[in-house]
C-alpha cells in the first residue's frame, strides 16, 4: 500500500514555491520575534518599575523591620517542636493564631504605605522569580520530569 501511495503522491502536481518565500518568512519571524522582545522588555520595565515602588514605599518603615528581632527563636522552635510531638492540634491552632496575631501586629507597625510597598515587592519578585523557571511546555524539551521522579 505505501508504494502505491508515494506513486500516486508523485503523479500529482504541486504549484512551484514562490521564489522569495524564505525571505518572506524570515522577514515575518524577524517581526513576531522583535515583538516579543518589545513585550518582554516592557513586562520587565514594568516589574522593575513596581519592584522600585515597593522598597521606595518600603524604606521608611525599615526601623520597624530591624526592630523584629529573633533573640530566642532557637528555645522558641526547641518549645513550639516539644509542643507539637505532644499534642498536634492545639500546637498548630496555636501557631496559626500566633501567625495572624503577628501579621496583625507587622500590618500596624508597617502602615498603608508599607503594606503596599512589601505587596508590590513581593508581587513583582515572584513574576520575575517564574520568569527563571522552565515552563511546563519547555520542560519535556530540557529532561525535567514534571509528573514526578518515578516517571
Amino acid at each position: 500500500m505505501p508504494d502505491r501511495l508515494d506513486a500516486w503522491l508523485s503523479e500529482m502536481s504541486s504549484p512551484p514555491m514562490p521564489a522569495d518565500l524564505g525571505a518572506r518568512v524570515r522577514a515575518r519571524l524577524r517581526g513576531q520575534r522583535a515583538r516579543e522582545a518589545w513585550r518582554r522588555r516592557a513586562g520587565d520595565a514594568a516589574l522593575l518599575v513596581a519592584s522600585l515602588t515597593g522598597a521606595v514605599a518600603l524604606w521608611p518603615q525599615a526601623r520597624a523591620i530591624t526592630a523584629w528581632d529573633s533573640v530566642g527563636a532557637l528555645d522558641a522552635s526547641a518549645n513550639w517542636l516539644a509542643n507539637l510531638a505532644a499534642a498536634p492540634a492545639p500546637a498548630v491552632w496555636q501557631t496559626a493564631r500566633s501567625a495572624l496575631d503577628g501579621a496583625a501586629g507587622i500590618a500596624a507597625d508597617l502602615g498603608p504605605a508599607g503594606l503596599l510597598g512589601s505587596i508590590l515587592l513581593a508581587v513583582s519578585l515572584s513574576a520575575w522569580l517564574l520568569r527563571l523557571l522552565p515552563r511546563l511546555e519547555d520542560a519535556g524539551a530540557t529532561g525535567i520530569s514534571i509528573q514526578g521522579a518515578g516517571t
